[in-house]
C-alpha cells in the first residue's frame, strides 16, 4: 500500500541521518585512522563545537523523522540511541566491537518491520535481525585488521 511505502522511505531517511550522526559521534570520540582521514574532525573541516551542532541538527532530523511513525516505532527508535551513544567506547571495553555494532546498525532492521506491522514478530525479525548482525561482523572485522597499526599506537 502507499502508506507501507512512505513508512519504509521514512525508516530509510531516518538510517540514513542515524548513519550520519554515528560517525560524527564516533569520529568525537575514537582515534583517527588512515581510512577515516578525510572525515570533517580528522580533516579540520570541522571542530568540535560545529561537529557537536552538525550532530545535533541530524539527531532533529532523524527525531522530526521518527515522530511521524507509530508509538511502538518511536520507542524503539529512540532506544537505539543507548547503542549509538554507547558503540564508541566498545574500543576501550571489549575486543569485539564489531559485534556490538552489528546490534546498533541493524537495529533499522527492527524499526523498519515495526514501523509497519506496528510490532516485531520473532519469527521475522530475528532471522533478519541475525543476518544484519553476521554481515556486520563480517565487513568491520576485515575494517579492523586494516586499521591495526593505526589503533594500536
Amino acid at each position: 500500500s502507499l502508506l507501507e511505502y512512505y513508512l519504509s522511505g521514512s525508516c530509510n531517511e531516518v538510517m540514513m541521518v542515524s548513519s550520519g550522526d554515528r560517525m560524527e559521534f564516533t569520529d568525537l570520540f575514537l582515534v583517527q585512522v588512515e581510512r577515516t582521514k578525510s572525515r570533517p574532525f580528522a580533516s579540520g573541516a570541522l571542530t568540535p563545537s560545529q561537529g557537536v551542532c552538525f550532530l545535533g541538527s541530524q539527531l532533529l532530523l532523524g527525531l522530526g523523522i521518527l515522530l511521524q511513525l507509530n508509538d511502538f516505532s518511536r520507542v524503539l527508535g529512540a532506544s537505539s540511541l543507548l547503542l549509538v551513544f554507547s558503540y564508541p567506547l566498545m574500543k576501550r571495553f571489549t575486543f569485539w566491537p564489531q559485534a556490538f555494532l552489528g546490534l546498533t546498525f541493524n537495529w533499522g532492521a527492527l524499526l523498519g518491520w515495526a514501523a509497519i506491522k506496528g510490532s516485531l514478530d520473532p519469527a521475522v525479525i530475528i532471522p533478519l535481525y541475525t543476518a544484519g548482525i553476521c554481515w556486520t561482523l563480517v565487513y568491520d572485522t576485515i575494517y579492523a585488521h586494516q586499521d591495526k597499526k593505526m589503533t594500536s599506537k
